[in-house]
């Protein structure tokens, strides 16, 4: 029974499709390389506010493939293959998986409340901040935010806004590129 829900859930799945998912976290999965790097030096030097501007490349890393595949459970898969490829590579080793999967399950939770039929900037806009926020209640007690003053954490929930905002806006951004220089077109069809 648990292969038939397998099988119906990639059934819809091209073998073209899966290729563009693996090309696109293999571009993603080099992002993440150097976002990593760059995320321990914004928390070192900023504290709680260099982790929210280092999740805007963690929110394009994570949003970007379902926003451009565009079919249920192309997040978990896509953060499955992103944690994978982390492995060698990631300070992080085997751990990234779940960190990855966390993500992935998040997002498939954002896209299925659309229906997966909403791709709009405003949905992107409104995907990146409620991702965020996911990100900012699992850092809430690691950071120590509450020990932060009242303005510190409401420099931090701005912080957090706009970086979901800007995160939002970059992944739409890629999708029309990529959709108007034709790469993606059967994946990115425009919404306005």
């Amino acid at each position: 029974m648990a292969q038939t829900k397998a099988k119906n859930v990639l059934a819809d799945w091209s073998t073209r499709d899966i290729m563009v998912l693996v090309a696109i976290v293999v571009a993603l999965a080099v992002l993440s390389l150097v976002a990593i790097y760059v995320r321990t030096f914004l928390e070192a030097a900023l504290g709680p506010f260099g982790n929210r501007l280092a999740m805007v490349s963690s929110i394009v890393i994570v949003l970007t493939p379902p926003f451009l595949i565009r079919k249920p459970f192309s997040a978990i898969l896509a953060a499955l293959l992103l944690g994978l490829t982390q492995i060698p590579f990631s300070p992080a080793g085997v751990i990234a998986i779940v960190g990855f999967l966390v993500g992935g399950i998040v997002s498939e939770i954002i896209f299925a409340a659309g229906r997966y039929r909403s791709y709009s900037l405003r949905f992107m806009l409104i995907a990146g901040v409620v991702y965020n926020f996911f990100t900012l209640l699992v850092a809430w007690i690691p950071y120590q935010y509450s020990a932060l003053s009242v303005i510190g954490i409401i420099g931090v929930l701005i912080a957090t806004v706009i970086g979901g905002l800007v995160a939002g806006w970059l992944i739409y951004m890629i999708g029309e590129s990529l959709r108007q220089s034709g790469i993606l077109a059967d994946y990115t069809e425009s919404e306005g």
